[in-house]
């Protein structure tokens, strides 16, 4: 029998626990006078600040401290625009002014996460808007190339099979396109404790850190010999 030509797809993902997550924070209100919602903003944003520097901890040299809570945070710039008001008739009554800032801060620390996350979400002018789940890069770049290869192996594998169904027990790969690459999946749970220490005290916001996955694609053209 002459030699076949076998095309496959193989595919792998792998699964890992989160090792960092983004929490992203908007500071935000609304008014008819300007420079009081902008005080507002800007007051609760220098509050917040205060809050994560201590947690994002340096050494003397100036490196991230290995007991730091959160590795990094920034801040985007302070946005404003005005709108007009109606009433019941869709008649213009006045205007309003919307100021903004968002956060992103980024924790290795998930217990820390979350006692953060209830502080802030108890403040005037503050949104959790949500949570990215991550791995480090170490991290990632090393299951690349595992999830890469597992890929490969099962397109192999596949072929084989195939080859071997029509008396054929050797392959080797001729053409290979890469399909969809490894690439980080995120997710987020949320959820309030039951439990409180007593009755004055807020509810104890808690995350619970999602698998993140890492998965690739790959099509490869095979002869038989």
């Amino acid at each position: 029998m002459p030699p076949i030509d076998i095309t496959t797809t193989g595919s792998a993902t792998i699964a890992r626990p989160a090792e960092r997550a983004i929490l992203t924070i908007t500071i935000k209100d609304n008014g008819p006078d300007a420079t009081t919602v902008t005080n507002n903003v800007v007051t609760r944003t220098n509050q917040i600040k205060q809050i994560l520097e201590p947690l994002n901890a340096k050494t003397e040299s100036g490196s991230l401290a290995p007991h730091a809570a959160i590795t990094h945070f920034s801040m985007g710039s302070l946005s404003k625009f005005t709108y007009n008001t109606y009433n019941n008739n869709s008649e213009i009554t006045g205007k309003e002014q919307h100021v903004s800032i968002t956060f992103e801060v980024k924790f290795q620390d998930f217990n820390v996460l979350s006692s953060v996350a209830t502080e802030l979400s108890g403040m005037q002018f503050v949104e959790i808007r949500g949570i990215d789940w991550k791995l480090t890069d170490a991290t990632r770049d090393s299951l690349q190339t595992q999830v890469r290869e597992m890929a490969g192996k099962d397109a192999f594998s596949r072929a084989l099979d195939y080859a071997r169904t029509f008396g054929k027990r050797a392959i080797d790969a001729v053409e290979i396109s890469e399909g969809e690459g490894g690439h980080p999946g995120f997710g987020v749970q949320r959820r309030f404790m039951m439990a409180r220490q007593s009755s004055e005290e807020p509810p104890q916001l808690e995350f619970q850190p999602e698998d993140v996955e890492m998965r690739a694609q790959v099509t490869v053209k095979f002869i038989t010999n």
